[in-house]
């Protein structure tokens, strides 16, 4: 009789649906904390904020477990959440078409399915009735596709953020460098300060004499969008010693371009207190 209640009231509460006009309820205009499980760790991965209709709208979503949380003051009767949500594969590749995703809730130490929704061409995908503080759970049934392009090779991405183990964060081609100092650029937005590192796809064509560049717009520790220039510390771990390699400033957007990473190396990004 309880696990029958809890999957009732789960039907009343989490409605996922693809839709562009869902919205939420009695949340409108206020900060909301995602957390996230990557890596079997949870760690803030993004600050972001509601509009008139409680809906926020996020890229770059792993498939994983996640927590909408909010300050208890902007706690309220009937509230919840609208999630609009573009995301990738396990990989960290991009959806390109249509791909089924299996949304499940964690409640009371239950896992219940909550059904198979469908994202559109590139990823998108709104959950509607999210309940701010309740676990989510979004499994990608399916890949996201990035072919071989010339001499652009493909590069997967690593990352240890807060304390957790390595996971795939993404999955991208470089672009050219106009300078062709360069194997070419990877650029990537909303980048948490932790460890990272990089291996080329091996079928690539990648002329190792050369690193690549990388263009990243990071965050802050909270998952707050950098608005203005902000230090950045980089080091490396040469024979596994930490080592300082660079001290830069992002723009007022949180770009910086770190002009010679290796793949196979890992590099640390520390935001300056």
């Amino acid at each position: 009789m309880k696990k029958a209640l809890i999957i009732s009231m789960c039907s009343i509460l989490f409605v996922p649906l693809f839709s562009w006009s869902a919205s939420g309820h009695n949340a409108a205009n206020t900060s909301i904390d995602v957390y996230t499980n990557q890596g079997n760790q949870w760690f803030m991965a993004r600050r972001v904020k509601t509009d008139s209709k409680s809906t926020v709208k996020i890229k770059d979503v792993l498939p994983g477990k996640y927590q909408f949380r909010m300050d208890s003051k902007d706690q309220k009767p009937d509230q919840f959440l609208a999630v609009t949500i573009r995301l990738k594969d396990t990989a960290g590749k991009p959806l390109r078409d249509k791909t089924d995703v299996g949304v499940f809730m964690h409640v009371a130490d239950h896992r219940i399915f909550g059904g198979t929704f469908r994202t559109d061409r590139r990823g998108w995908i709104t959950l509607s009735g999210v309940k701010p503080g309740t676990t989510y759970e979004l499994v990608v049934k399916g890949q996201g596709t990035l072919k071989k392009s010339g001499a652009l090779a493909r590069i997967k991405t690593k990352a240890k953020i807060s304390g957790s183990a390595w996971f795939d964060s993404s999955y991208d081609r470089l672009t050219a460098d106009v300078t062709r100092k360069t194997n070419g650029v990877l650029e990537v937005k909303n980048v948490l300060p932790g460890k990272y590192k990089f291996k080329v796809k091996s079928s690539d064509v990648y002329d190792t004499t050369k690193p690549f560049a990388l263009n990243a717009q990071l965050l802050t520790d909270k998952g707050k969008k950098i608005k203005k220039p902000t230090t950045v510390i980089i080091y490396a771990y040469p024979n596994k010693v930490k080592t300082q390699v660079a001290e830069m400033t992002t723009d007022a957007h949180g770009w910086v371009t770190i002009p010679a990473v290796q793949p196979g190396a890992t590099y640390r990004l520390k935001i300056k207190k």
